[in-house]
């Protein structure tokens, strides 16, 4: 088996598990058998495990933190308008088949101090 996870949710790990980092996305993939300890900043309830099955799946937030090796994900860039600003934004696109877990409630504990990038 083999996942792919926000660099910031890592732990620990047993020996056997292979770990390689993705500098330009931030992210570890973990491939072998054993178990991983993750941070999870957010109540296991409030964890969508969501299946794509030959789907699509359009993020606006960095609010999935783990995925299969067979969900693939592509990120683009857009711009938008706020006043007289212009904003940078970036969507991540997820396809293929496989699982991801998505937290929905994560941008809410960041706005209300409840957690910290410090806590995950």
């Amino acid at each position: 088996e083999e996942i792919i996870i926000d660099n910031k949710i890592f732990y620990s790990c047993d020996g056997e598990i292979e770990i390689n980092f993705n500098n330009e996305e931030d992210e570890l993939k973990l491939s072998g058998s054993g178990v991983v300890v993750l941070k999870i900043p957010v109540p296991e309830n409030e964890i969508i495990m969501c299946r794509l099955f030959n789907d699509e799946l359009i993020v606006n937030n960095d609010i999935v933190i783990l995925r299969n090796k067979n969900v693939k994900m592509e990120s683009d860039k857009y711009d938008y308008e706020i006043g007289d600003k212009v904003v940078q934004k970036i969507i991540k696109k997820y396809s293929g088949m496989g699982e991801i877990w998505i937290l929905p409630t994560r941008t809410i504990y960041y706005k209300y101090g409840k957690i910290t990038c410090d806590d995950i």
